[in-house]
């Protein structure tokens, strides 16, 4: 077949140049790989695109989905709410994400904050940065053993930090949207959904992993923050739109809460002029959680999974496929 013939698949760059050769043994001689800086991309001359994958421009795949017969789109993260879904949804476009690649990087980062707040280490650390050799008291430090994790949105991240907890000696909770049956879980207690106010009054230590939707937006607001307790800890390595920001802050300022990290913001990047960064002990980092060489090689493979499966006319038994009604 001529490069006409066979379906042109869109990639970032990045993920072309890094991983050639596995996206060259999944595509087989049966797809043309294209850079998303293909100039030709938009001018007519390819019209056989079918399949985009996200890392590349926002504003290219709206002209893609608008001017090429595009069948298949794929998230390199699990989060797809920045995507143009309404249109996808209407044209019949599939959507799959990546989510499972990252969640053990997250999962791990989410135990590092943990631990990092319980022993207090970024107060060490200054005195060390100062060339103070501070008293052995000079900081509150807690065991995580014993205590309570609640885990809100009980999905890949959740399930693998659940069982490093319980393997720490944690009690864990967790909710989740949808039951779980006949499945041996980490988890002490699985709480639905509604029971979230259950879930931050009852937990010492509370990680947010759930994807952002128009039922989880804002869903840690001034309540939900007044219902958790003072000495209590929030990290949050799913979206920034979970969190009323404004919120955390005041909860913080006032010892509502002992302290709380941020690896994911409403407005990223931050902009300088935002109270997150002088909110007491809360930290935050640049949306890294997942970003390891580990999790972008798990996702590149299952990308060439799913597009072997795709070029085999076997798209229904494509792994991680996205239902839109469940992403709006």
């Amino acid at each position: 077949m001529t490069a006409a013939q066979i379906p042109g698949v869109v990639l970032p760059r990045f993920l072309l140049d890094g991983y050639r050769a596995e996206l060259d043994a999944a595509a087989k001689d049966r797809a043309e790989l294209l850079a998303d800086d293909d100039p030709a991309l938009l001018d007519g001359a390819r019209p056989n695109v079918e399949v985009a994958v996200t890392g590349i421009d926002e504003d290219l795949l709206r002209r893609l989905l608008e001017g090429l017969d595009l069948r298949w789109v794929h998230s390199v993260s699990a989060g797809v709410e920045h995507l143009p879904l309404a249109s996808m949804a209407e044209r019949g476009v599939l959507l799959t994400n990546s989510a499972g690649a990252y969640a053990t990087a997250m999962a791990e980062y989410a135990l590092a904050a943990m631990i990092m707040l319980a022993r207090n280490l970024p107060g060490w650390l200054d005195g060390q940065r100062e060339r103070r050799w501070l008293d052995a008291d000079a900081f509150e430090a807690h065991v995580l053993r014993g205590k309570r994790l609640g885990i809100v949105g009980y999905g890949a991240v959740g399930r693998e930090l659940a069982a490093s907890a319980k393997a720490l000696g944690m009690e864990v909770w967790a909710t989740k949207r949808s039951p779980l049956f006949g499945s041996a879980e980490p988890l002490d207690r699985l709480l639905p959904a509604s029971d979230l106010s259950e879930l931050l009054a009852g937990c010492d230590l509370v990680v947010l992993c759930a994807s952002l939707n128009s039922s989880t937006r804002r869903l840690i607001g001034e309540a939900e923050l007044a219902t958790m307790k003072p000495s209590a800890v929030l990290v949050n390595v799913a979206r920034g739109g979970l969190v009323d920001e404004d919120a955390l802050v005041r909860a913080l300022e006032a010892g509502g809460l002992r302290s709380a990290m941020l690896d994911v913001t409403t407005e990223e990047p931050l902009q300088p002029k935002s109270p997150l960064w002088a909110a007491p002990n809360l930290f935050i980092t640049p949306h890294v959680s997942g970003n390891t060489p580990e999790s972008w090689r798990w996702q590149v493979e299952f990308f060439c999974k799913n597009l072997g499966l795709y070029l085999d006319g076997s798209a229904e038994a494509m792994g991680n496929l996205v239902d839109y009604a469940a992403v709006r």
